[in-house]
């Protein structure tokens, strides 16, 4: 074998001798033959991908375990923001809005969220105050945030302030909404 060229990521080889495959096992041939397929579908009969394997199915335990650990990553990604900047429809990564730093937060953990409160603001499921978890979306009259426990959030307040944690104020607009378990 011989080098042949070298293009951006790629080397190409090339032989001196054409090389044949290997021919394909008699049965599978047969039964491409049967059907009628040419010569080329013979072969890739004969090349079967493997059987995919099967994932487990997860149990309730386990399931409430997975979600318990995105919801910590949510918070933890939140609280790690605090003391940045705000800055009207900033998404980081040293300036945030509201609705940015809780899309950021979110997206840790694979989940999309528009760059609007509003529109956040009606995702997932809207749960009472007192089954309000850690990690689900505090909305209010405009504004989001992400629960971090005990009637708190962090947030990026509005313009000249930073993000912080602090306590939800109870308005008439206030709901959580769950987006993880």
């Amino acid at each position: 074998m011989r080098l042949a060229a070298v293009t951006g990521a790629f080397t190409v080889l090339l032989a001196s001798a054409p090389v044949e495959a290997a021919p394909a096992p008699p049965q599978t041939v047969r039964k491409a033959a049967a059907a009628g397929k040419p010569v080329a579908a013979r072969k890739a009969v004969s090349a079967r991908k493997p059987a995919a394997r099967k994932v487990p199915a997860l149990t309730p335990l386990e399931l409430s375990r997975r979600h318990a650990r995105a919801r910590v990553r949510v918070v933890s990604y939140a609280r790690a923001q605090r003391g940045d900047l705000y800055a009207h429809g900033a998404s980081g990564p040293s300036r945030w809005d509201c609705s940015g730093l809780t899309s950021g937060a979110y997206r840790t953990v694979g989940i999309r969220l528009p760059h609007s409160s509003a529109a956040q603001a009606r995702r997932g499921i809207r749960v009472t105050p007192r089954y309000a978890r850690v990690g689900d979306l505090v909305a209010m009259n405009g504004h989001v945030g992400v629960l971090v426990g005990r009637w708190r959030m962090v947030d990026a307040p509005g313009p000249g302030r930073r993000v912080v944690e602090r306590a939800v104020f109870r308005t008439s607009t206030l709901q959580f909404r769950r987006l993880i378990g």
